[in-house]
């Protein structure tokens, strides 16, 4: 009933969306996929992979050359790894495909997003030289020609200060190695508000060699009328 309505929208909150609801939605469902979107705020739910198979998207994907598949048809097996493909990895060209023109994207309760940055504590692992491939990103992520704010949420079980060095770490990888030219910041949205936010610094070729620490709001494009820039949007404009 809302995909007419849908490529009208500058923000979009989606909660509780399950595996690759989210790519599913802005590939297959809404046809021309969101052009005028600016800002995308995902926050994912668990579920099992016997679950997933009655879920309408939750098993969807789609192969780089731009065919879409359901996972849900097939052998248990095939079933299986459909429900275990990697978001970060797997999924990105099809969010690059469906809303090209995003200026900020939140992934939060993202399962492979938590162990990507988990990585970057120095206790476990982490060099800022590593390729892509090896952290768990996309390089289709250079796809968002137009994508300034990046959101996420690190583990509040760390110590702030941890946590900080973490953030901090993982933004600057993020903006060197993503081709993410336009990026400028990226905010954790911790327990406390503000919150910590790394704006990332470049050197006169335009190469990010540096962030620096500061404090600031929520997602900014939908919510221009808000004083208080909330780590969650409204929960009565999420699309469930």
């Amino acid at each position: 009933m809302l995909a007419p309505v849908l490529p009208q929208l500058r923000s979009l909150a989606v909660c509780d969306s399950i595996n690759a609801q989210v790519p599913y939605l802005l590939r297959s469902v809404v046809d021309g996929g969101l052009p005028n979107l600016k800002s995308l705020y995902i926050r994912q739910t668990a579920s099992s992979s016997t679950r997933n198979v009655k879920i309408e998207g939750a098993l969807w994907y789609e192969s780089q050359d731009g065919t879409f598949h359901d996972g849900r048809e097939g052998s248990i097996k095939r079933q299986g790894q459909a429900s275990k493909r990697d978001f970060l990895k797997e999924y990105v060209h099809s969010i690059v495909r469906g809303a090209p023109n995003i200026e900020e994207l939140c992934l939060i309760s993202l399962p492979s997003l938590t162990d990507l940055v988990s990585a970057f504590d120095n206790l476990l692992v982490a060099s800022s030289h590593r390729a892509l491939s090896e952290t768990g990103l996309s390089s289709d992520f250079s796809g968002f020609k137009n994508l300034k704010r990046i959101y996420i949420e690190v583990a509040a079980t760390y110590e702030d200060e941890v946590r900080n060095k973490i953030h901090a770490h993982a933004s600057l990888v993020l903006a060197q190695q993503s081709g993410l030219a336009s990026l400028e910041s990226v905010t954790n949205f911790t327990p406390d508000f503000p919150f910590p936010v790394a704006k990332i610094q470049r050197d006169p070729n335009g190469y990010p060699d540096e962030v620096v620490m500061d404090r600031g709001g929520g997602m900014e494009i939908g919510n221009e009328d808000v004083a208080f820039l909330y780590a969650d949007p409204d929960m009565r404009c999420c699309v469930e």
